[in-house]
């Protein structure tokens, strides 16, 4: 995948609220138990940008926290390519730079460390390549295995209370999606109006005209 296809896949999407008549919070991500953005929607007029850069790729997460945190390895990998995990003389894991490979369809990582590690895929945030927003977590993968992961970039939204930044979305969450959507399926950019039905009690996200 080239960078220029990267760019096709690219989605902003922009929730716009003036309808509520009090103080809500959604919650974003690509996949179930991934790490997800929060933004607050306050009574008055607002709005929240999200961007799909369709950019993906690699990282290892902290032995600590179990985090991608700043400063952990990363990689970019694209469908088509393929990485390797390795461990250098120090005894820490590193990626090779991803290559092009004609022969596969999905994003691949080669496990070549001197023990199961931990990996975490995800997607760039748009203004740093180097930062992968980690969407699935795969522990403890033994050396000389491969990991391929096919995308598929569905963005769901979720209507919760008392999230904790660090929290990770999982199924059973106590909360309705409030919005699930194929990015893939979307122009370029979109707007979505955000409000709230006081008979259902319920966060309602209709898209807007284009």
């Amino acid at each position: 995948m080239t960078a220029d296809s990267s760019t096709d896949q690219e989605r902003r999407i922009s929730f716009y609220y003036d309808e509520l008549d009090k103080e809500v919070e959604l919650t974003r991500n690509l996949s179930a138990g991934a790490r997800v953005v929060k933004w607050r929607a306050h009574c008055g007029p607002g709005v929240a940008t999200f961007t799909y850069t369709g950019k993906t790729g690699f990282a290892i997460p902290s032995a600590d926290t179990g985090r991608v945190v700043d400063g952990s390895p990363t990689v970019l990998c694209q469908a088509g390519q393929r990485c390797t995990m390795a461990t250098n003389d120090e005894g820490k894991n590193y990626f090779t730079p991803a290559v092009d490979d004609d022969n596969l369809r999905a994003i691949s990582c080669h496990i070549k460390t001197a023990s199961p590690a931990d990996i975490a895929f995800g997607t760039t945030n748009g203004l740093n390549d180097k930062e992968i927003l980690p969407i699935m977590r795969y522990r403890n993968l033994g050396p000389d295995c491969t990991l391929s992961v096919k995308l598929t970039p569905i963005l769901r939204v979720y209507a919760v209370k008392g999230y904790h930044g660090q929290d990770v979305i999982t199924p059973d969450l106590d909360s309705n999606v409030v919005l699930s959507v194929d990015l893939t399926s979307l122009p370029q950019f979109t707007q979505w109006g955000v409000s709230f039905d006081k008979d259902s009690d319920r966060v309602i996200i209709t898209r807007q005209t284009d």
